[in-house]
């Protein structure tokens, strides 16, 4: 008997696993994980620390990402509400950074 794709069991990569929960344990020993679609090859998994820090981790596909917030520390926040979103706290001169170029005409 062959398993369908809905059948197969996912396993989280350990590194990916290790870094949400060090990332979890730098930024005050918890974090909020939301899963966005960069592609449909990739999945990135955002990560809002405790204290505010934004991190990520990039994996191949949703069921993977989940995988690896069920193995890890990270709560599953199913998107991004007001509530996440005031949590972060950016870091001087990111906007700056992520304007590119116009940001040094």
């Amino acid at each position: 008997m062959s398993e369908t794709a809905e059948e197969a069991v996912v396993r989280a990569p350990r590194r990916d696993v290790s870094a949400v929960n060090k990332f979890a344990a730098a930024h005050g020993e918890g974090a909020q994980a939301v899963v966005e679609y960069v592609s449909t090859s990739a999945v990135r998994v955002c990560l809002v620390a405790t204290d505010g820090t934004m991190g990520d981790v990039v994996v191949r596909d949703l069921a993977t990402a989940k995988a690896v917030i069920e193995a890890s520390v990270a709560q599953l926040a199913e998107e991004w509400d007001r509530e996440l979103v005031n949590t972060v706290k950016l870091p001087a001169g990111h906007n700056k950074k992520m304007a590119g170029y116009l940001a040094r005409r």
